[in-house]
């Protein structure tokens, strides 16, 4: 039996729901990885909102724990696609998670009705087709009668909390998200809004992050099995609850996900526009500051397909043996000296163009299996150098997700960035981040950084090597060649 104050933090993905509990302390008492029943592309709210209201039940259950324990709960999701609602509060129309080939081209949609010139400039990010803007256009064209009927536009993390408290709220670093936010305003761009045809009424508040945007209601009370009145924090933007998480609060950490998300984030107190595209910038949603982003650079996904492909056997080996397939495949490079005797993996972009530079007979699954850790090492790097062009780089990095307790992959980003890194396995970084949010807005913890230091969850820290640190250097041009070269190719291809 949980005795004491409790915060619940929720954190809502494209596959499942996590819930997680903390004590006065911020030890994670309970957490619970729950299918919301929705998959693919196109999903229904609705289930998101039952897997909130019976998982909640099923954690006070089998927790013996009372609803008045619960003193505050927070919300966080990893999407931002668009929901349609009526004004008595009725989802319309499925929202689309992601986007599939039936949905066609959204990126030139977007540029078609909006303009990438508009969006540079009030948004500062690049036409997206994964953004809630793209999204409301293409349900435009697919869902007219829900665009009729339609009253509201929340995201998933506000639909949860509207759910639960009948209020609609958003926070700065997920509505920055939408690329329907004026990064110079801070507030819902009203030339964007009337190039789509959406009344900005439609959109909910932005506040702040760390502070109650609501209460749950009688009606969530009985569904939820939460005390009616519980107050229920923003929390929102998923990065910006990371950052809580882990202690990266200040612009001199960056942090990064070394998991399937594989984001990298660059904390920054000033906003300077930077050429380059690779980096996408959010408000943080919490502090008064500013995230530069680089997506999908330190993903998982790259070394699940060796495993699942090559490494075959490997992985049959650490599962005979009860061991983590990461901690194999790590075993098995040990000793491939950096830069993997002249072997280069470029990770797949979107376009579906990458691969094994430079493999010869000499090359063994040790070889490929480091050079895949090494391409999540150097795009990190270069989303670093890219950062320096406007802003100092960071003095320090911490990683955190599934590969965070990988002592190898851990060392090759230090070595790659030439920067200190410490590892921090969190399995569910960004819920936590929203219990402690939570805990924070009802007096729990003095400030945010006394937060963040509850955790006490810490793995091992790791400094450059000289050597291998001048290794990467000399193979930075080499993969900037291949990189431009693959993306010539595919852009000949496309033409053909």
């Amino acid at each position: 039996m949980t005795t004491g104050p409790l915060y619940l933090g929720l954190e809502l993905t494209p596959s499942h729901l996590v819930i997680l509990l903390i004590d006065q302390k911020g030890k994670v008492i309970e957490q619970i990885l729950r299918s919301h029943g929705s998959t693919g592309v196109e999903q229904a709210p609705q289930d998101w909102w039952r897997a909130v209201r019976t998982g909640i039940k099923e954690t006070l259950r089998r927790n013996e724990i009372d609803s008045s324990q619960i003193r505050s709960l927070g919300i966080t999701a990893s999407t931002c696609s668009p929901i349609l609602i009526d004004v008595e509060g009725k989802v319309l129309c499925p929202t689309y998670v992601g986007i599939d080939e039936h949905m066609g081209d959204l990126h030139q949609l977007l540029i078609s009705k909006v303009g990438a010139k508009n969006l540079q400039n009030i948004v500062n990010q690049i036409p997206n087709g994964d953004r809630a803007l793209a999204k409301l256009l293409y349900l435009q064209e697919k869902q007219p009668r829900a665009w009729h009927d339609a009253a509201m536009v929340m995201l998933p993390s506000s639909f949860l909390r509207y759910r639960l408290t009948g209020k609609r709220s958003i926070d700065a670093g997920s509505a920055s998200e939408t690329q329907l936010f004026n990064t110079k305003t801070s507030a819902w761009s009203k030339i964007l809004a009337m190039r789509i045809g959406m009344p900005e009424a439609w959109l909910p508040a932005i506040g702040p992050g760390e502070q109650i945007c609501g209460r749950v209601s009688e009606e969530a009370a009985k569904e939820s099995g939460l005390a009616a009145g519980t107050p229920v924090v923003q929390a929102g933007h998923r990065a910006s609850c990371i950052s809580v998480a882990l202690g990266a609060l200040k612009e001199d950490v960056a942090y990064v996900e070394l998991n399937n998300y594989g984001n990298c984030y660059f904390p920054s107190e000033s906003f300077e526009k930077i050429e380059n595209d690779s980096l996408a910038c959010y408000r943080h949603g919490i502090n008064p500051t500013w995230l530069y982003t680089a997506n999908e650079v330190a993903s998982t996904k790259g070394v699940h397909w060796l495993m699942d492909e090559i490494t075959t056997t490997e992985k049959q080996q650490a599962k005979r043996a009860k061991q983590n397939p990461l901690a194999k495949l790590s075993d098995v490079a040990a000793d491939i000296p950096p830069g993997s005797e002249g072997l280069i993996f470029i990770p797949p972009s979107s376009n579906g163009a990458g691969g094994f530079a430079g493999l010869g007979l000499q090359h063994k699954h040790g070889h490929m299996i480091r050079a895949v850790f090494e391409s999540c090492a150097m795009q990190i790097r270069q989303a670093q150098a890219t950062f320096a062009q406007a802003h100092t780089p960071p003095e320090k990095y911490i990683i955190t997700g599934e590969a965070a307790d990988n002592t190898l992959w851990c060392q090759i980003i230090a070595d790659a960035v030439e920067t200190n890194v410490s590892s921090v396995p969190i399995e569910y970084p960004a819920a936590l981040g929203a219990a402690l949010l939570a805990g924070l807005c009802i007096g729990n913890f003095k400030d945010m950084a006394a937060a963040s230091r509850a955790v006490k969850i810490r793995g091992q820290n790791f400094k450059p090597r000289q050597a291998a640190s001048k290794t990467y250097q000399e193979m930075e041009e080499t993969i900037a060649q291949l990189q431009q070269s693959m993306r010539a190719q595919v852009a000949e291809e496309q033409q053909s």
